[in-house]
């Protein structure tokens, strides 16, 4: 029952589709999944990167969200009702501990010690998310749907192989529609939240503009 509680807390439905994703984009697009060993290794830590700090992102978001989740989502509150908001912050920060060791880790494989500016700046907007920029008008949408998007966009980045043009074009393509998409689904959660965001002074699309 408890790990159960805990893949939900993280959202595991949705990291499953992040793992799909990834080996979609890896075998069909940059045709490099199984070339060699080391390649291999960069893959998954880049996919076990993406997937802590998604998880991470997710509880820093409940922790923040524990009074309006009494009002938007009563039947799907874990902080504050399976996890103490205390034990909440011991697995988030056990969680960015592990996805920094292991960024850590990629960036010196691959030589590029700076990219790790990108997983700290992913941490830190997650967390910027969470406390206060959801709550703003349209800024809230963006900042996640870029996220989204950046997570396809560093398949290219952390990438050792020789990528073709082509297959660049595809990636960039997908991250893009991974945007609107994403902007789409996060409208539609806001006109669904409306009550509590509300009563907590959000300043959200269906708030300031109407359902």
């Amino acid at each position: 029952k408890t790990s159960i509680d805990f893949l939900r807390l993280i959202r595991s439905k949705n990291l499953l589709i992040i793992i799909i994703s990834f080996f979609v984009f890896e075998v069909y697009i940059l045709e490099s999944y199984l070339n060699e060993l080391s390649t291999n290794i960069n893959f998954f830590l880049l996919l076990s990167i993406t997937l802590l700090i998604t998880a991470s992102g997710y509880i820093i978001n409940d922790i923040f969200d524990v009074n309006i989740d009494q009002i938007n989502k009563k039947d799907k509150i874990f902080i504050g009702k399976k996890y103490s908001k205390n034990t909440g912050k011991t697995l988030y920060f056990i969680i960015i501990i592990f996805s920094i060791l292991l960024s850590v880790i990629l960036c010196y494989r691959i030589g590029k010690m700076y990219l790790i500016s990108i997983f700290i700046s992913c941490i830190y907007i997650l967390w910027l998310y969470s406390k206060s920029l959801k709550n703003k008008f349209f800024l809230g949408n963006i900042t996640t749907s870029f996220l989204v998007s950046l997570s396809i966009i560093n398949l290219v980045i952390f990438s050792e192989l020789e990528i073709n043009k082509n297959s660049k074009l595809i990636l960039y393509s997908y991250a893009y529609l991974s945007f609107l998409i994403n902007l789409i689904r996060e409208i539609i959660k806001d006109i669904e939240d409306i009550k509590g965001d509300l009563k907590y002074n959000s300043k959200s699309i269906p708030i300031r503009l109407g359902i």
